[in-house]
């Protein structure tokens, strides 16, 4: 990995995650891995909630998928405003995930 003049690598790790910052465009590129890290978070939330039995979990689950959705939407009108076009996660990243 390259290093930047801090002698740190150019790529954020958090999580195990690694997001590539475009140079040019930090801020897009920002965006754009919020939007789809957050679909992801709704899909997946998604998937497993039918199969939860605790109402407790129930809860948690639903209340984690309403604010991954306000996040969501904040992020596409951000977008938006920037004339970005959100995309949803590919493949690769959902399989991944």
């Amino acid at each position: 990995m390259k290093k930047n003049s801090h002698g740190n690598n150019k790529n954020s790790l958090k999580k195990g995650l690694v997001i590539r910052m475009d140079k040019h465009n930090p801020n897009e590129t920002l965006l754009t891995e919020m939007y789809s890290n957050t679909k992801m978070a709704l899909e997946n939330i998604n998937s497993v909630l039918p199969k939860v039995k605790s109402k407790f979990m129930v809860s948690e689950l639903t209340a984690q998928m309403e604010s991954y959705g306000n996040m969501a939407k904040r992020t596409s009108e951000l977008m938006h405003q920037r004339s970005i076009e959100p995309k949803e996660p590919n493949v690769m990243a959902k399989t991944m995930a």
